[in-house]
């Protein structure tokens, strides 16, 4: 025996014909919040070999005769910071970079080995995603049985 069917009865209007069943409807109010993140910027200088190198170029270029033939340390080293931070200044500039915020929080029970194998297992995924091949797979699939 099957249940009966539930009783519809239909209205019309001057728009359209409107269903009413004999049951309520379902409702779900969802209240969002929205939560404004703030980027975090931290400011850092890039110590690339490229970089280093224009250094010392530009340190080679430098004129260091006042600071040589100074008779006097303290002379010598005014002179030496007035022309040492200008070079380190044009090769390594200040740069606002956003800091990381992919870091995990660091909790008592996270070892740093813990750690190393999250991050070499990000990397061998990202390996097999980014070039799939049988090799990446294999090391991939590998590195989640041990």
């Amino acid at each position: 025996m099957r249940p009966p069917k539930p009783e519809c009865h239909f209205k019309v209007d001057h728009f359209g014909i409107f269903s009413i069943a004999d049951h309520f409807g379902i409702f779900s109010i969802f209240s969002a919040q929205i939560q404004q993140i703030e980027l975090k910027f931290v400011e850092t200088r890039s110590f690339k070999p490229a970089n280093i190198q224009h250094f010392n170029d530009l340190l080679s270029n430098v004129d260091f005769s006042e600071v040589l033939s100074s008779a006097c340390p303290n002379t010598a080293y005014n002179e030496f910071m007035e022309l040492f931070p200008e070079s380190f200044e044009i090769a390594f500039p200040m740069r606002k970079i956003l800091s990381e915020r992919k870091r995990m929080k660091s909790e008592p029970w996270i070892t740093t080995g813990i750690l190393e194998s999250s991050k070499m297992k990000s990397k061998l995924f990202l390996k097999k995603l980014n070039n799939p091949s049988l090799q990446n797979s294999d090391n991939y699939k590998a590195y989640l049985a041990c």
